[in-house]
């Protein structure tokens, strides 16, 4: 799906706002966890991920559940933080006591949990649509 640049910047201020990336909630890091690249690569991703998932079903974005594309965006910016995690761990162990500095595990029990939940809506909604499209010619005679 193509998107303009005021497409891209709306729904990457939706994502934000869905994901209360602000700096005022980051009080760890000091500021938003995913950068406009990111968000945007999330949303690319996500929209082409609804797209190629049968049935094929060619339409606008913007006649798509808003909530769809948040929940696919989501699990892709989990994912790509997930990887981030398992490249960057840091492990340290002083005295018996192991300190593990990584997320990696949260964020793959969220992409789990949210991936489920959003195929099961994607089916749904895609079936929707398919019978409607097949039965509007019956309709419109």
């Amino acid at each position: 799906m193509k998107l303009t640049t005021e497409d891209l910047d709306y729904l990457r201020k939706l994502l934000r706002s869905y994901l209360k990336d602000f700096s005022e909630f980051n009080t760890l890091i000091g500021g938003e966890e995913f950068s406009p690249p990111q968000l945007d690569l999330a949303i690319q991703l996500a929209l082409d991920k609804i797209e190629k998932t049968p049935p094929i079903i060619r339409i606008s974005w913007r006649d798509l559940p808003l909530t769809l594309i948040l929940q696919a965006a989501t699990i892709e910016l989990l994912d790509l933080q997930r990887k981030v995690d398992i490249r960057n761990k840091i492990s340290y162990q002083d005295q018996g006591l192991q300190i593990v500095d990584t997320h990696d595990q949260e964020y793959s029990a969220l992409v789990n949990e949210y991936y489920q939940k959003f195929f099961k809506e994607l089916g749904a909604w895609k079936t929707e649509k398919n019978i409607e499209s097949a039965l509007d010619p019956i309709y419109s005679i």
